[in-house]
Parts: structure tokens; sequence; C-alpha cells
């Protein structure tokens, strides 16, 4: 697959619809460039896991697994685990592994990805993030303390 609008050998992709307060990019830059993988996506913790994709990476950081948005949460809203934050870092040599048909979350980027072994998780120790791009999340944004 050809992508001639990327034109540089890494990528930076992210979700404009959320906020990532207290992230140290050069934190995630330097994981990217040791990471145990060519790919790394953005996890954070956060409780609700009912709202996002959670990430299962193993102890260096390879991202074994994931589930999107488990009903099973909803009875736990106080459980933590990590999840996407919406941040991936990506080597153009593999956009030929991305699915076209995706469906939800990320999932024709992630999933293949993770499939093939080729993605790890950096995960922020100090960030906060939220997807505002729900109403839910907004005002749980909104509402934090400066």
């Amino acid at each position: 697959r050809r992508c001639p609008l990327v034109e540089t050998d890494h990528v930076i992709c992210c979700n404009g619809d959320e906020i990532r307060s207290g992230l140290d990019i050069a934190d995630v830059l330097r994981f990217y460039a040791t990471a145990p993988t060519p790919n790394v996506l953005l996890g954070v913790h956060k409780t609700q896991l009912y709202r996002y994709r959670r990430l299962y990476p193993d102890q260096e950081g390879m991202l074994l697994r994931t589930e999107l948005k488990n009903q099973i949460y909803r009875d736990r809203p106080e459980e933590q685990g990590i999840v996407n934050a919406g941040m991936l870092f990506f080597q153009k040599r593999f956009i030929h592994l991305v699915e076209e048909t995706h469906g939800d979350g990320w999932e024709g980027v992630i999933s293949p990805l993770c499939r093939e072994r080729l993605l790890s998780v950096y995960v922020a120790p100090e960030a906060q993030y939220f997807n505002v791009g729900t109403p839910d999340e907004l005002q749980e944004a909104c509402e934090q303390p400066r």
C-alpha cells in the first residue's frame, strides 16, 4: 500500500479531541527510540475502563492484547488499567499492515500491529487523560483543579 501524503519514515498520529495534561513528549520519544518494537502507543492509567481500549503490555512494554470498551467494567468503575491515550508513534514501513475495514477505536491499526508483535506501550506516569469528544469526559476535564 502506498501512502503518498506521508513523506517521512516516522509519523506521530493522535486524536485531536483529547487532553493529555502532564505528558512529557520527550520521555515518549526516548522510549520510542529504544522500545522493543518499532511502533509505540501512548498509554495512561485510568478507571472507568468501559469507556476505553484497555491495553495489556508485557514487562518490557510489548503490547500482547487489547479489549475495546468492555462493558464488564461498568460494574467495577474504580478498577484501574492501562488504556490507549490516542497517540501512536508509527513507522511508515508498516503501513501495509493497516486494515481498511478498521472498525472502532483505532482497530485497523492497533490490532494488526499487536498481532504481529510490532507495537509497544509507553505508559505516561504523570499524564491525566480526557477524551473531551465525549460529554462525560468533557465535564470531568472542566471540573479538574488547575
